[in-house]
């Protein structure tokens, strides 16, 4: 999410010199290994639920995996592993254009893990007779638009009101800060 706002705030605001490839190398590089993290979690609860043999919790793996809900389980392993793969390479997480989609990519893939979580969960049930299939009405639709422009709304009063960037990465940069004679008092 921090990708997701600071490419193209980056851009907008012309803030290249503090904002460098450097930053975003190192950003991409958090990124992959957290993205590595997850992939570590999905593979281990796929695993536990078939060792641990409950056959409800396997049940459900496989309702995951194979049932009505397959394309959002795919389209979670599609975003949130196979995408983060591609940030092993230095050339896209040193390109602001493709670190950025690739930011949406796996955003994406968190939200339709939530999505999967919550609905998955909800539409099998211990007797056959509660199963259901969900479908999203227009309140469920607009709520979740709703969301979206609220947080755009909050993200851009932040950046009107606050700063984008601190002061003290800022002070560092004009010629009269003499920041140099300020860290040799300090070592003193």
């Amino acid at each position: 999410m921090v990708l997701t706002i600071a490419i193209p705030l980056r851009s907008y605001y012309g803030l290249e010199d503090l904002v460098t490839l450097r930053h975003l190398d190192n950003c991409g590089k958090l990124m992959l290994v957290t993205g590595l993290i997850v992939d570590y979690g999905y593979m281990c609860e796929i695993f536990l639920s078939w060792y641990s043999k409950d056959e409800f919790e396997w049940f459900m793996t496989r309702n995951r995996i194979f049932g009505p809900y397959w394309m959002v389980f795919w389209s979670v392993m599609l975003c949130n592993v196979v995408a983060t793969q591609f940030l092993w390479s230095r050339r896209i997480r040193r390109s602001p254009v493709a670190l950025f989609l690739l930011s949406l990519v796996i955003n994406t893939g968190m939200w339709v893990e939530r999505y999967m979580i919550v609905v998955t969960s909800l539409t099998r049930d211990f007797m056959p007779s509660a199963w259901g299939q969900y479908a999203g009405t227009i309140w469920d639709y607009a709520v979740f638009i709703g969301t979206l422009g609220f947080f755009v709304m909050m993200m851009f009063l932040f950046v009107r009101l606050l700063p984008a960037i601190s002061i003290s990465e800022v002070r560092t940069l004009l010629p009269q800060a003499e920041v140099k004679e300020e860290a040799e008092e300090v070592v003193s």
